[in-house]
């Protein structure tokens, strides 16, 4: 079965996700992609390749001409995520407006029986920092890959 597989865009201080992400939706028939909505949601749509896209205020490529239809977060296989920082507990530093969290909040609940998507921060090993914080509502990474390798997280619980 295929895999379905997203990225959120890049923002002015994160590795830029981008060029996979296009590369990888010129090969699928369905890529899904971000895109807020006016009344501050993030959600996921799918996305054919070749298709008119636009950064929006984040710099995340979005449908033109809007989308037709939504894709369930639990339906998604991966996200590659990009981040501000990242400590090695898997905890994530957006830039900070909470899309990502309200968005993937279902990975949250112990009583869904999946784990999906898997979240993959992108990042530069410079981008860790020691310790962060997490707040309740804070979704934690599955794993980072850096330039220097790759970096597992055991399973967080809320």
């Amino acid at each position: 079965s295929a895999s379905t597989m997203t990225s959120l865009g890049p923002g002015s201080r994160s590795m830029a996700t981008a060029p996979t992400s296009w590369r990888l939706a010129s090969t699928t028939n369905l890529f899904p992609g971000p895109m807020i909505l006016s009344t501050g949601r993030m959600v996921f749509v799918p996305l054919e390749a070749g298709a008119a896209v636009r950064g929006n205020m984040f710099g995340i490529a979005e449908p033109l001409h809007g989308s037709r239809g939504r894709l369930q977060v639990r339906h998604l296989d991966t996200i590659l995520v990009p981040l501000v920082g990242f400590d090695a507990q898997g905890h994530r530093l957006g830039m900070g407006a909470g899309f990502y969290d309200r968005a993937l909040r279902p990975r949250l609940d112990r009583a869904q029986p999946f784990r999906r998507p898997r979240l993959i921060g992108v990042a530069y090993s410079i981008q860790q920092v020691d310790r962060l914080d997490p707040a309740p509502w804070d979704v934690a990474l599955d794993l980072v890959v850096t330039e220097r390798g790759i970096l597992r997280f055991p399973p967080h619980t809320p």
